[in-house]
């Protein structure tokens, strides 16, 4: 069969269109207007054939709403509309599922955290007063206290800039096709709906509690923690004669 510059392969045509070979595929199953473009069936030993200008022209006056309606049979819009209401409904069901993935993190995560935060503040604190005892001796009660809120400021400063970061996971991205099968949207539309089953069942379970709790329950905690850090060069310039006794104060102050 003669070709010429326009006529094109499937995977051409399909980069051309800046889609998938698999979407474009659907697109030539179902849409008459762009059927007209393929010049030759695939067939043992042979490829597809698209005239790349026609299919161009078709897709341009399809993207445009210029294609008759009633080129399509009654059965084939009937068809469509089901494919999209299909897809729109798993989209509906897709958005729910991340909402509630968003607004809620798991409590074993929080706990998990929390511990490794805490950790991090201890060894932060035991090193902050190994290193400040040698400055303390010495000293009076009003040197101490200078000396000791000096230090402070540094250790929050310290701790506010090398807190290891919360571990979030990557949101899930699907790779939804508006011109999708049935069966396609179908499948998709009975994960999301188990994937919503499930998290609303961990919700009840308290498996999985309110990410905003989380924040505002941690911001409290972290408020407390910097205070009874503030609060320790008052409590400590008269007894900080050694690094150990400094250093039981500072674990009594802040519980750990």
């Amino acid at each position: 069969m003669a070709t010429n510059a326009s006529t094109v392969s499937l995977r051409a045509a399909a980069k051309a269109l800046g889609m998938p070979p698999t979407s474009l595929t659907r697109w030539l199953e179902s849409e008459p207007t762009l059927a007209r473009a393929v010049l030759q069936q695939p067939g043992p030993r042979r490829a597809m054939v698209i005239d790349l200008e026609s299919l161009q022209a078709a897709w341009a006056a399809l993207q445009a709403g210029t294609t008759a309606v009633e080129q399509l049979s009654e059965r084939e819009q009937l068809r469509r509309e089901r494919q999209q209401r299909l897809y729109w409904q798993g989209q509906e069901l897709r958005q729910q599922v991340l909402a509630l993935e968003q607004q809620h993190v798991a409590a074993v995560d929080v706990v998990e955290a929390r511990t490794a935060l805490l950790q991090h503040i201890h060894a932060a604190v035991e090193q902050w007063a190994a290193a400040i005892g040698p400055e303390l001796a010495g000293c009076d009660p009003d040197q101490r206290y200078q000396v000791l809120q000096g230090g402070i400021h540094g250790l929050l400063s310290n701790l506010a800039a090398t807190t290891p970061p919360s571990c979030t996971a990557d949101d899930e991205q699907d790779d939804a096709d508006a011109c999708q099968s049935e069966t396609q949207s179908r499948i998709l539309i009975e994960h999301y709906r188990a994937r919503l089953h499930q998290l609303r069942a961990q919700i009840h379970s308290r498996e999985l509690i309110a990410a905003a709790d989380v924040k505002a329950k941690a911001w409290a905690e972290a408020r407390l923690i910097r205070d009874q850090l503030l609060a320790i060069p008052a409590r400590c310039a008269a007894v900080a004669d050694h690094p150990e006794a400094l250093l039981q104060e500072l674990m009594a102050c802040l519980h750990l």
